[in-house]
């Protein structure tokens, strides 16, 4: 991995933002700023708000022209020109309330138009049910003592409206038909001085008058024409205005996408103003790490795109190597010479006064993503380590042990070589149907897959097939012993294989101590406890806890108690000898007791984290357990006749099915936590963070960051510009200075 610093003009600013994303393999380091140094809680308020008032926007457009799913075709990306990240989304604001508003009309306008039709074809029901009476005005207006109205109801309501009108205390005469399915039209003729009382109870039956107006009513008959009218005028209204939201739809698409984009992508536009350092007026600080075979290519880009208003710096980070950043990037000004010692060290000292100044140095692998490199068929196993969390960048993965012992120790604990075939086809299937699938569920699939051929090894190790010994020529084939016959031989086996795995976890601490220059704790820490482990299994296996026998000779107590004792002594030996520099902060009392809870816990590691291993017994004979029982439930059944026997058949297979399921998930569980706990905690921090390239979704829309300068401060940005002094040029006069000084030309 390297890290490249990019030393930019602020003029740049915005147009370096947008094109970031166009250099595909670059992760942006974190600065850690002081809270006066990040970007002003005001303004991010600010941004935020307009950010929010923007998917409130969307939401409701894309509601109301009822958009699902992203266009395919895009013909052309729609193109921004902007300043700046808050022109963007005020530009975006504007035109998303212009597009909200007009949506929002429509959609009014739709609905009272809706409305209006729809109660003008019920008043013309109403009318044509009068018409059929020959009504007219002439007619309407006889009507002096007696109240002539109206109505229509639901054709539920028609039998309690007889009623109403049957049981009345005055007079009352009503004619009624259906004009809808579900509609019924009425008209009653009363006594005016029982307004009141009949209002009343047509209120009960949801009754809506027909209002008769009068340019309906001509003199002698209903004009009927006047309806068509209206109704056709409406219709057309309706017409042009949903004409016009699909328009919108259909031609207006990508823009409203291009906006759901530029949404989504406002906070990693935020995260990049964040983390800008500026170095000076005129300057600001980007740092991006970048894999090493693409840094050149990333370098010749920027420099192409910027040519002198960026500066690039780049370093490569080793694994093996402490890197303080200030160091590499500062030595790495001044030229290599053949000077004597003392100049040297003078050297050294000018770097480190011209260096920046820190109040503490960092190692830069500690910041440094990993990137995942393992071939295809371990690459699967990346999604459980992932699950405990990403490799440092200076540690050992440990991908490729787990790719190896995950799949082992399932078998061993699953062995059954039918169910092995299963789950082999099981993955299979599964990486087929779920190819279109994120990643870690297909890389389950593939690990479902190894972990039924560790079942199928184990199968033949046990002699299992579907919860029955394998017969081969009348006789019982197996290569090892059979869990529920031979208990304390699978025990022995299960505790070899934790003693392995453990003492494996720290061999690999060593070498992660090796790589990290601390040979010293390769040896004093990591090797002394493989011995106290290895003694202490050979003492407990040989010797058993007859304790008398252990204090005999040979004296097996030395096995374990040396390394013990080992562990405790040799930090301060180390200290005192000067062996290790990393050791000079500590005290003796706090080495001496460091050693001792090693050696304690190293010694509890015998019979709690080896012991736990033993889960590989119980949940073996667990497995041909629930086997025996599900072939004697199936044995219950006579199979008397053919349907009596493919009913046992039946029960066999979905007894099998839900020992599959059932015993997979436990096996899985209990196999990731002694990998986890057993055997990562070992030598494995898991505090890495993975190298995920920054990038913008950007399939709608492209943004052209420019900077616009006010006419009125033209001059003073033009003289401000010849005055400024390139900060290339203050870089080669500190290293002409070293060199003057170190050739003893400058006092």
């Amino acid at each position: 991995m390297s890290l490249i610093r990019i030393n930019f003009d602020t003029s740049i600013t915005s147009e370096l933002i947008g094109y970031l994303p166009d250099l595909k393999y670059i992760q942006i380091e974190e600065i850690k700023k002081k809270e006066e140094e990040k970007l002003e809680k005001e303004r991010l308020k600010k941004l935020s708000e307009v950010a929010v008032k923007i998917e409130s926007n969307l939401k409701t457009i894309f509601k109301i022209l009822e958009i699902q799913g992203n266009p395919i075709n895009i013909e052309q990306k729609k193109e921004f020109i902007v300043t700046n990240l808050e022109d963007l989304l005020h530009l975006v604001l504007t035109q998303t309330n212009q597009y909200l508003n007009r949506l929002t009309e429509i959609e009014k306008t739709i609905t009272m138009n809706e409305i209006h039709l729809e109660r003008l074809k019920l008043i013309e029901s109403g009318f044509k049910f009068l018409k059929k009476y020959n009504f007219s005005r002439e007619k309407l207006e006889i009507f002096n003592q007696l109240q002539f109205r109206c109505y229509t109801t639901f054709s539920k309501n028609v039998l309690m409206l007889e009623n109403i009108i049957k049981f009345s205390e005055f007079p009352v005469l009503m004619q009624h038909e259906e004009i809808s399915d579900d509609r019924t039209a009425f008209f009653l003729i009363y006594p005016k001085e029982f307004d009141k009382e009949i209002n009343q109870k047509l209120t009960n039956i949801h009754a809506e008058e027909v209002i008769l107006y009068k340019r309906y009513l001509m003199k002698t008959s209903i004009n009927l024409t006047q309806f068509n009218r209206e109704i056709n005028q409406i219709e057309n209204n309706l017409s042009k205005l949903v004409h016009e939201l699909n328009l919108i739809k259909k031609e207006d698409i990508v823009i409203l996408y291009a906006f759901k984009e530029i949404l989504e992508n406002f906070q990693k536009y935020l995260f990049i103003e964040n983390n800008l350092a500026r170095i000076s007026e005129n300057f600001s600080l980007l740092k991006v790490f970048t894999p090493t075979k693409y840094k050149q290519e990333i370098i010749n880009k920027l420099k192409e795109q910027f040519e002198n208003k960026i500066k690039l710096e780049a370093i490569d980070i080793k694994k093996n190597k402490y890197v303080d950043e200030n160091k590499e990037f500062y030595e790495s000004k001044v030229k290599p010479d053949k000077i004597t010692k003392k100049r040297k060290k003078e050297k050294k000292e000018i770097i480190s006064d011209i260096s920046p100044k820190e109040e503490e140095t960092e190692d830069l692998r500690e910041n440094t993503p990993i990137v995942f490199q393992h071939n295809r068929f371990i690459r699967p196993f990346e999604s459980l380590v992932k699950l405990y969390g990403a490799p440092n960048y200076s540690e050992i993965d440990p991908t490729f042990f787990l790719a190896f012992t995950f799949p082992l120790i399932f078998g061993f604990m699953f062995g059954d070589v039918g169910h092995g075939l299963v789950l082999i086809i099981s993955g299979i299937i599964g990486r087929i149907l779920l190819r279109k699938k994120d990643q870690d569920t297909k890389n389950f699939c593939i690990i479902i897959l190894y972990c039924g051929f560790g079942a199928l090894f184990a199968g033949f190790f046990y002699g299992e097939f579907f919860g029955q010994e394998i017969i081969i020529n009348g006789e019982v084939w197996r290569l090892f012993y059979n869990p529920m016959e031979n208990v304390m031989q699978i025990l022995y086996l299960a505790i070899i294989i934790g003693i392995i795995q453990i003492n494996l976890g720290w061999f690999i601490q060593a070498i992660n101590y090796w790589k990290s220059k601390k040979k010293f704790l390769a040896i004093s820490d990591s090797f002394f406890k493989i011995l106290l482990l290895i003694g202490g299994a050979i003492l407990i296996f040989n010797w058993g806890f007859r304790i008398t026998e252990w204090f005999a000779l040979p004296y097996p107590i030395l096995l374990p108690l040396i390394p013990g004792l080992l562990l405790i002594v040799l930090k301060p030996i180390g200290k005192s000898l000067h062996i290790a520099s990393y050791l000079k902060e500590e005290s003796y009392g706090g080495l001496i007791g460091e050693g001792s809870m090693e050696a304690f816990e190293t010694l509890l590691s015998i019979l709690s984290n080896v012991f736990s291993y033993a889960r590989i017994l119980a949940l073996a004979m667990a497995h041909i357990g629930l086997m025996f029982a599900i072939d004697a439930m199936a044995n219950l059944i006579q199979p008397d006749n053919m349907l009596m026997e493919i009913v046992r058949i039946i029960g066999l297979i979905f007894g099998n099915m839900i020992v599959i399921v059932l015993e997979t998930v436990i096996v899985f569980i209990h196999d990731l936590r002694l990998h986890f706990y057993e055997f990562f905690s070992k030598f494995y921090g898991g505090a890495g963070k993975l190298f995920i390239p920054f990038e913008i979704t950007n399939n709608y829309y492209t943004i052209n960051f420019t900077q616009k300068i006010k006419e009125d401060k033209l001059l003073k940005e033009i003289d401000k510009t010849k005055r400024k002094i390139d900060f290339s040029e203050i870089e080669l006069e500190k290293k002409r200075i070293i060199d003057k000084f170190l050739d003893g030309k400058l006092e």
